[in-house]
């Protein structure tokens, strides 16, 4: 009982910090993989359970992040963009072996190993449409992506763009928060009304653009209420824009930017 609860508290520091973010474990637990950019650029890394005996597992240039363990314990999928395009690889649990799993121009990303197969896991790509809502609750959207600036942001990338931010991007949009140039509310909108999503959201119904806000902003689905209600406002002649800036008003985004720790 005492080493699962210390695993657990284990588990906590490292979501909540903004340099570590933990992949899934394997069986008994004894490893935990996770990504940092504590030498510089995105790597990732290995430790034990104790925190102990931390190892880089990756080193180049590019960004190598959300790894996950197979069942085994024996192999990590992860994300990586060394060569061009954001793809998923494999490798052996001690960094070797790397090998490089999809190659389309579609962006690939946080794998996730089978439950039942230690030798299959699933990716999530924009063009094959394979993302869906997380559904979430705060709490649970906190241990996720962290009570950060960093999460805050990934989870825009994650829930609107359906895609991992490139660094670029991300340091941007962080800096923007950082410097108090933009709220979150503002951010959202440049988000949303992007050159990269705004042929998608222009051709969205009225009801598919709720469903996408809920998704996007609360990562979760509509409630059957709340979405009736919007679905009325946005046929009573409210523009999307209109729309969604009445939505961030809704009480449970500003629990959410207040989790984050930034200003809706």
């Amino acid at each position: 009982m005492l080493k699962k609860l210390l695993h657990v508290f284990l588990l906590f520091l490292i979501i909540t910090s903004s340099l570590l973010i933990p992949s899934l474990l394997y069986a008994d637990s004894e490893k935990i993989a996770f990504y940092s950019n504590r030498d510089g650029n995105y790597e990732i890394y290995v430790m034990n359970s104790d925190g102990t005996g931390v190892t880089r597992l990756t080193n180049n240039a590019a960004e190598d992040s959300y790894p996950s363990f197979s069942a085994d314990g024996t192999k990590i999928a992860f994300y990586s963009n060394r060569d061009g395009k954001d793809e998923i690889y494999v490798m052996n649990s001690d960094g070797t072996g790397v090998t490089r799993l999809t190659n389309n121009v579609a962006a690939d990303y946080r794998p996730s190993w089978g439950v039942t197969a230690s030798s299959s896991f699933t990716s999530r790509s924009r063009a094959a449409e394979e993302w869906v809502a997380l559904n979430l609750n705060i709490q649970e959207l906190k241990e996720h992506y962290g009570p950060t600036l960093n999460g805050f942001i990934d989870m825009l990338y994650d829930n609107s763009l359906h895609r991992v931010p490139d660094e670029p991007g991300r340091k941007y949009w962080v800096e923007m928060l950082n410097t108090n140039t933009f709220s979150a509310n503002t951010i959202v909108e440049h988000f949303i009304f992007s050159d990269e999503l705004n042929a998608e959201v222009s051709n969205m119904t009225n009801e598919a653009f709720m469903t996408f806000l809920y998704n996007a902003l609360f990562a979760r689905n509509p409630d059957n209420d709340g979405y009736i209600q919007w679905i009325e406002f946005m046929s009573g002649g409210n523009s999307k824009l209109d729309t969604l800036k009445a939505f961030l008003n809704n009480e449970e985004w500003i629990n959410i930017c207040n989790m984050f720790n930034v200003a809706p």
